[in-house]
């Protein structure tokens, strides 16, 4: 797992900010939790020389072996590199301005708080058999949230990201210098 960044360069009047999302961290827990299990089924099936069943066990440890070490759970905003300009008398990004004034404040959001409440209330309440899986998608979760921090800012009632994809250490620094460039205080 690679750490987010982020460089600043001057433009002008504007200080352009170019960030590096952070890689996710691999969910090795739903692997070995649906992995080892399949295997033990691949090997029946290959001692009862069944081809199809064969062929069904490899196609789900494949889709086990994606889902564990390459697919990214993180909102896909969090994925993607961003750059945003700031000025002393606004914040350029995606096409938009947003005028020092206009803004409320800047905060650092994590998108996948909120999601993994919602999963803390889905599947598994009460039944014994899928609490291992349950604590196994908590825990994944947990870690995705620690590379899931994002740069907002506030204005007429809404937030607007600049930047996702960040650890905490990264998305403080940047509110920090995006903070002292436009003359907001954080």
């Amino acid at each position: 797992m690679s750490d987010s960044e982020y460089q600043k360069r001057q433009d002008g009047d504007k200080m352009v900010f170019e960030v590096t999302p952070s890689t996710a961290p691999k969910n090795t827990g739903a692997f070995a939790l649906g992995v080892l299990p399949i295997l033990l089924l691949g090997l029946f099936a290959w001692g009862m020389h069944s081809t199809s069943l064969t062929i069904v066990v490899a196609v789900l440890v494949s889709l086990f072996v994606y889902f564990g070490f390459f697919h990214d759970g993180r909102p896909r905003a969090h994925k993607s590199h961003s750059t945003f300009r700031v000025s002393s008398t606004a914040i350029e990004t995606n096409g938009r301005s947003f005028n020092k004034d206009d803004i409320h404040r800047l905060i650092i959001a994590n998108g996948m708080t909120k999601q993994q409440l919602a999963l803390d209330h889905v599947a598994g309440a009460g039944n014994p058999a899928m609490m291992d899986s349950v604590a196994v998608r908590r825990g994944y979760a947990q870690r995705l949230s620690t590379v899931a921090n994002s740069l907002d800012l506030e204005t007429g009632g809404k937030a607007y990201m600049l930047a996702g994809g960040m650890n905490e250490t990264t998305a403080y620094g940047l509110m920090t210098d995006v903070g002292r460039v436009i003359g907001l205080r954080a």
